[in-house]
């Protein structure tokens, strides 16, 4: 839970650092997840936490955080569909994705769309990637475990 809880207050500085809002205002957070297929366990912990965390917050605060979650099911072609329909239908603040090749495949978007965009990932963002909006959450293998 504490990790959800970092990851949701980077997304939600990152909305109101890349979007304009009023108090009281809400703010969409994109979240595309395996919600079915090999990795859907992973994508209903990870969505029971981020709502959880939401919750919390809006709770705790006078603005209103919506969380709009898209199953991906573990392929980067359905993460694309899911974040265009973030980007151009449901206008989010924010977008978060789940591993590192769905990430990887979702960053470009984020870039040509300015969307702030928060993944897990090994892999380490060099500036040949040069990535403005896209953040990630790295964690090196020998330090996995050890929080």
């Amino acid at each position: 839970m504490k990790k959800i809880t970092i990851i949701l207050i980077v997304i939600l500085a990152s909305t109101i650092l890349y979007k304009t809002h009023n108090n009281g205002a809400e703010y969409k957070i994109g979240v595309t997840l395996p919600l079915s297929g090999n990795f859907s366990m992973y994508g209903e912990s990870l969505l029971n936490g981020i709502n959880m965390a939401v919750s919390e917050y809006n709770d705790a605060h006078n603005n209103k955080v919506t969380v709009i979650a898209e199953d991906n099911a573990g392929e980067t072609t359905r993460a694309l569909s899911s974040f265009n329909k973030f980007v151009h239908l449901d206008k989010v603040g924010a977008v978060f994705n789940s591993f590192e090749y769905i990430g990887l495949a979702t960053k470009d978007l984020a870039e040509e769309n300015k969307i702030p965009h928060i993944l897990f990932t090994t892999y380490v963002l060099s500036s040949k990637d040069n990535p403005t909006y896209t953040f990630r959450d790295y964690w090196g293998f020998k330090t996995v475990g050890n929080e």
